[in-house]
């Protein structure tokens, strides 16, 4: 805990399996997601719009899933 704030953290692998597909993504690389959106976001609201989006695009292939997710993010938050 810090402050008022309660911090998470994963010591493995997530699998996120949707609809029979599933995407693997590092701790280090919500970590980064974290910096990326700040106070702005809570990074795991930011990873569920992420899915959903990659869901409704037909689950396109993803060589890089923790950089498409990063890269998510830094979109979210330049439409602030």
């Amino acid at each position: 805990m810090e402050g008022e704030n309660i911090i998470f953290s994963y010591t493995g692998s997530v699998a996120l399996p949707h609809d029979e597909k599933s995407i693997y993504l590092k701790p280090e690389t919500f970590e980064t997601a974290r910096k990326t959106v700040g106070r702005h976001f809570e990074v795991y609201a930011v990873e569920y719009e992420w899915l959903e989006h990659w869901k409704k695009s037909g689950y396109p292939e993803l060589k890089t899933p923790d950089g498409a997710f990063i890269n998510f993010c830094k979109k979210r938050v330049e439409g602030l």
